[in-house]
């Protein structure tokens, strides 16, 4: 089978749709299938790649947002690229670039789908709700629903989906991760030795946030939290990722505020083993997102064997609560009841935390994932011979 995914970038800074995409390719690949990836930016596509001929090929083409309306945007790469595979899978729904690749998989008569990524979620619709709407009537839609199948990682983000766009025939299944990584412990050293200061020996619990500092994220909502624990309770938060538009400033300028400024460390982005090594060295992992689609980081974090606090406005909150996390409203008050809950027993939280990793695992086996993806693929391929 020859799949072809594309994605206009592959810069892991842009968040865990890139991540996502990598791993699903690669687990696919491993599989037994040909694939390939089509993307304007391959910045963070693995270098080993380049030297093992099974691994996923990378095509680059120049994207751009206005050039999905211009003549001359189907060019022969793309063509080429359409022309090569059994089925298309599209990631990033308002890329208006979507456009140009499915009319080239309508003129091949191939078959594509799409993954929705949270996107048609009432949070995400609710901000830029008229752009996001008039382009949704406009030209979403009708991709959606040429699709052979809509793919969403979990129950809920599937109905709210398909309330806003019914119609649709929909897939839920977690997304692919490399797991293999977390089978091996790499110790609490790199971290500590890396970031010091947030390891200062105070006798007071770190707690771990990792992905982009973004409002999307809730961390407002977090620091509000803290600060309504006793001065002697509140943990020490760990924000590793890179920052959206000066929101690391505001988050410091929020801390200082509320007088907890001295809790807060800035680590910047992290990756491989180092970003292992802080989940093995929190305390706890936390992420209180008012939105997310799936939560990447929360499920590494359950792979490391962390206790998890989140919100419920994580979509797999049902399967995290069933693994042992906990899970919270995604006020202030919500979260800083599952900050004491989480802290008034963190060593019988973190001894239940190791025991669950097997399920964990078993629950994101990704060969088995791959095989069920395969399936999917097979079924879009098929319906189109029909």
């Amino acid at each position: 089978m020859r799949v072809l995914h594309y994605i206009d970038s592959l810069c892991l800074e842009e968040g865990g749709i890139v991540r996502a995409v990598l791993d699903l390719a690669a687990e696919v690949a491993r599989a037994g299938a040909q694939v390939t990836i089509l993307t304007g930016d391959p910045k963070d596509v693995p270098t080993s790649w380049s030297s093992d001929p099974a691994a996923p090929r990378v095509v680059t083409i120049p994207v751009s947002p206005g050039a999905a309306f211009r003549p001359g945007s189907l060019t022969p790469a793309i063509r080429d690229a359409v022309g090569g595979a059994d089925v298309v899978h599209f990631h990033e729904l308002w890329d208006p670039f979507n456009l140009v690749v499915a009319r080239a998989a309508r003129r091949a008569s191939k078959p594509y789908v799409i993954s929705a990524h949270g996107m048609l979620d009432d949070w995400c619709m609710a901000g830029k709700s008229l752009k996001k709407s008039t382009y949704l009537r406009l030209f979403a839609v009708g991709l959606l629903r040429r699709a052979q199948w809509v793919h969403f990682t979990a129950s809920i983000e599937a109905e709210q989906s398909l309330r806003r766009v019914p119609g649709l025939t929909p897939i839920v299944e977690p997304l692919v991760l490399d797991v293999e990584p977390y089978h091996t412990a790499v110790g609490p050293a790199p971290a500590k030795t890396a970031y010091p200061q947030a390891f200062v020996d105070d006798g007071l619990p770190r707690l771990l946030f990792v992905g982009r500092l973004h409002p999307i994220k809730g961390l407002p909502t977090l620091l509000e939290a803290i600060a309504l624990l006793p001065t002697a309770q509140r943990p020490h938060l760990l924000l590793a990722g890179p920052a959206a538009d000066g929101h690391d400033a505001q988050l410091e300028r929020q801390a200082a505020s509320l007088g907890v400024d001295d809790r807060i460390h800035l680590l910047g982005m992290v990756g491989g083993e180092l970003k292992r090594s802080l989940y093995e060295a929190a305390d706890a992992f936390v992420l209180p997102s008012h939105h997310e689609n799936f939560g990447i980081a929360l499920a590494e974090a359950m792979l490391c064997g962390a206790p998890v606090l989140t919100s419920r406005s994580v979509n797999i909150w049902p399967e995290v609560e069933k693994l042992g996390g906990i899970v919270a409203d995604n006020t202030a008050e919500g979260f800083a009841k599952g900050l004491r809950h989480l802290l008034d027993d963190l060593p019988a939280r973190q001894q239940a935390a190791s025991m669950n990793r097997p399920a964990v695992f078993e629950w994101l086996e990704p060969k088995r994932l791959a095989t069920r993806y395969l399936e999917a693929y097979e079924r879009a391929i098929s319906r189109t011979r029909c």
